[in-house]
This record gives C-alpha cells, structure tokens and sequence, in this order.
C-alpha cells in the first residue's frame, strides 16, 4: 500500500503524459527483457502440461487457485457437446494455458489469438503440443481495423492495453474477422479491453449468437460505466443467461436478472476502490449465452457445483 501512495504521488508530481512515457521505458528496459529470458518450467493446466515462463502465474494456480480457469473447461465441455463441429477462439490466448484447459475439456478446433510479441514464441511451443488448434493470429482484437493509439504494457503474466504517445499496436482486426463461420464459444481475456472488444462487434453477435466468456474488471469509474453499457448491450443483442465466477473460479451466480449483474458490478467497482487487499475478489468471469442456449448455461452450472460440491 504504502508504494503504490509513492507511485501514485510521483505520477500526480510528473503528469500524466511524462508518467506514461517513463513507465513505456522502464517495461521496455528493464521488465520486458527480464520476461523475455524467464528460465522456462513445465505448468499442468487441466490434464495438459504446458511450458511456462518460471515467475508466470500459472505455474502457481494448481497449488493455490485450482479452481482458477476450470469455467473456460466446463463452458467449452458444455458447448462441444452441443456443438461438436463448431470452432472456439481465444482471444488474449497468452501462452496458451487456457487453450490447454479447453482442450482437456472438448476436442473442437481452436483459434487463438496473441497481441504480445513476448508471447508468441512460448505460444507456438504449446500450440505444438495441444491436439486440436485450427490456426493462431498474431493480432490486436480492436474496435476497427485502425490501431489504437497505445501499446501493451506487460507485467507479471499477463498484458494489457494502455494509451501511449508512442503507439506500439501492429496489425488490428475486428472480433468477427478472427473467428469463422462455425465459431460457436469465445473467451476473451485482454485486460481492460473487453468491453470495447464486444460493444463494437455487437451486431454480429446478434446475428453469430455464439457463447461468449469475458473477463469483467471494473477499478476505474470509466470501466464501470463500460461494464454496464456492455452488459445492456448484450441484453439488447438476445443474450439472456448469465454465469458468473470470480477471478478464482469461484461461481457466483446464474441468472437472467440483469439487476443482478449491475449490482454485482457496482459491489466489484467499490471494493476495488476502497479495498487494497490482494486476496479478495479483483474481477469476474462472466459466460453469456442466448436464450437458446439455456441448456448450455445448466449444464455448465450443475458440472460446477457437482465438482465442487
């Protein structure tokens, strides 16, 4: 707590736009180099073994978090059994960890979809070994086909988006040019991103329908307000169910009372506000399914409480 008051008064001292350019230099000095020439260990995900770089979170999750991940497995079982032709694809597949879980679960063709350079390589040395992917695009999921100005920031395990005065985003596609006509299951997974990512593809989710899994964190008033208007979005494209985990894999509920997903997001936006604890909820998982498709959301819910039951 008492370092992020330091960053926090250092960022008001410099401004904003210095601020920014002096974290751009230091990741891509010092913490992109270091994660670039992390030793490489082997990670269990589902019953897949992957590589994964030695401070990578997922080499943790199956001591500490084992539930973590298993909603993108139990929704891709769900949806394969389905839809066993159709196509599921992974955008923010990052080294392919949770492309594995899908596999474990369902054998249907996988896309997968990385922004970050730092990533690539790990994830075609995973691609190597998971039985079903159908193809990988090396491309920033954007609002249009114009990159945004700003780059990705890398921390930990993980990337996202920021702006920047230095744009460092290559090539850009939309969410419907990355996926193919028998895409039936998407998991997004950008870091901030994700609602920009739906709320400009809303038409073709209207039309596609497919099963849609999101990451929701909501630490900015402006990702609230985002969070909510895609929520409304979806409603208003036909999505009706709603499950919801926590960043732990812990469900939460199922429902289709958009009340609940409001409240749940504003209880979220509060905590993180006021909350500095790490070991609390940071942000929610959510599958959205058409109404047709409530049996889909029930099977994933009961293989879920049965498991962890």
């Amino acid at each position: 707590m008492a370092a992020l008051n330091v960053k926090r008064r250092v960022a008001l001292f410099m401004g904003d736009r210095r601020w920014r350019r002096l974290k751009a230099l230091r990741d891509k000095f010092i913490t992109e180099p270091r994660l670039r020439h992390q030793r490489m260990v082997p990670a269990k995900v589902g019953k897949i073994t992957v590589k994964a770089p030695r401070r990578h979170p997922v080499t943790r999750f199956a001591i500490d978090q084992p539930y973590r991940d298993l909603p993108v497995g139990f929704a891709a079982e769900a949806v394969g059994r389905k839809y066993p032709g159709a196509s599921f694809v992974d955008i923010g597949a990052n080294i392919g960890d949770t492309a594995a879980m899908m596999a474990t679960y369902a054998p249907n063709p996988l896309i997968l979809v990385e922004a970050s350079t730092i990533y690539q390589d790990i994830l075609m040395q995973n691609v190597a070994i998971l039985p079903n992917v159908r193809r990988v695009e090396f491309v920033f999921v954007s609002t249009d086909a114009t990159p945004p100005s700003g780059r990705l920031r890398h921390w930990g395990g993980t990337a996202a988006f920021e702006p920047s005065d230095e744009p460092t985003i290559g090539a850009t596609k939309r969410l419907p040019e990355v996926t193919d006509d028998d895409t039936m299951f998407i998991k997004i997974d950008t870091d901030g991103f994700d609602f920009a990512i739906l709320r400009s593809s809303i038409d073709w989710l209207a039309q596609a329908r497919p099963l849609v899994l999101f990451e929701s964190d909501v630490p900015t008033q402006d990702l609230h307000r985002q969070a909510l208007e895609t929520l409304d979005a979806l409603v208003g494209a036909g999505y009706r169910w709603f499950v919801v985990w926590d960043d732990r894999g812990y469900h939460m509920t199922t429902t289709d009372d958009i009340g609940v997903l409001r409240e749940l997001h504003t209880w979220l936006h509060t905590r993180r506000q006021t909350v500095s604890s790490p070991q609390g909820v940071s942000n929610f998982d959510i599958l959205c399914a058409v109404a047709s498709d409530r049996d889909v959301v029930d099977a994933v819910t009961k293989a879920y409480l049965a498991m962890t039951s």
